[in-house]
């Protein structure tokens, strides 16, 4: 699963033993602003580098703590407009976001021409 979110760009994915997830990001920090969330369980999780991958940096966590960090990241959905809020708290990413947004929409004018 992908996530664009007000704290970062992630990949989401089991771990190939099946009973955990990997929260993955290409941007450290991005990863890091996740910390938070996981902390209340008092696990001490870090941030893991793996410079061969292309999500270099990853957090392993159980179920207990995706869910709450998916809570976290759903309550502090309180904006009108994502890509407004981005431009406001990260104006470099939130040209990254745009230029998705525009490949994504592209796809819209693609389907509406075939019709």
């Amino acid at each position: 699963m992908w996530l664009f979110t007000s704290r970062g760009f992630y990949s989401v994915v089991t771990t190939n033993s099946g009973g955990d997830y990997m929260v993955r990001g290409r941007v450290r920090s991005d990863v890091e602003a996740l910390l938070p969330a996981v902390e209340p369980f008092g696990r001490g999780r870090q941030v893991i580098e793996t410079s061969s991958s292309d999500y270099r940096y990853r957090l392993v966590i159980d179920t207990d703590e995706w869910l709450r960090i998916a809570e976290v990241l759903a309550a502090e959905v309180d904006y009108p407009n994502f890509k407004s809020r981005i431009a406001l708290s990260n104006p470099s990413r939130a040209k990254t976001y745009h230029r998705i947004w525009d490949i994504h929409f592209a796809e819209l004018a693609a389907e509406d021409s075939s019709q």
